[in-house]
Formats: structure tokens, C-alpha cells, sequence
């Protein structure tokens, strides 16, 4: 019998506490945790950044901006966001 995995979920948060589904990145060179199977977007949603003239890579792999919802990140990932800047 297959237990689906929102019951594990729902039952090994409790044992194992709440960061069991939690991972560490870095964004920036900072330290972030985010939840498991978190994409580049739930991130930008995440750390409230403004999607419009930046971007993207991780583990020095630019991550094309329509690959964002798909892409997902990874325990330890080293996120790199740049953010275009208007000057002369």
C-alpha cells in the first residue's frame, strides 16, 4: 500500500520538525531556506524581487526566463540574480 506523499507531509513534520521539507541555498552569496521543490519563480515570489530586468543563474547556469517556472532548485544551489541597472 503507497502512502501519498501528502500524508508523509502532514505526519513527518511532526516527527522530525518543521524544517524537514526545508533546503539551504545561497542567493547573493546569503544564506536562504526555501521550501523542497521550489522553481526559480516561487523563489523571485518568495524574496519579493521584481522579475522585470534580471538575471538568473545557478550554479553558474544562466536559467532562461521561460525556464523559471520549471526549473527547480536545489539543497545548496549557489543562485546568482542580477538586475540590469540604467547609467552612463
Amino acid at each position: 500500500m503507497c502512502v501519498s506523499s501528502s500524508v508523509y507531509r502532514r505526519i513527518l513534520p511532526k516527527v522530525y520538525g518543521s524544517n524537514f521539507f526545508k533546503m539551504t541555498v545561497n542567493v547573493n552569496h546569503q544564506s536562504q531556506t526555501v521550501s523542497d521543490n521550489c522553481s526559480v519563480q516561487h523563489l523571485l515570489v518568495n524574496l519579493d524581487i521584481a522579475t522585470n530586468g534580471i538575471a538568473i543563474a545557478i550554479n553558474n547556469h544562466i536559467i532562461t526566463k521561460e525556464q523559471w517556472d520549471t526549473t527547480l532548485i536545489c539543497d545548496q544551489d549557489n543562485i546568482t540574480i542580477i538586475k540590469a541597472t540604467q547609467g552612463g
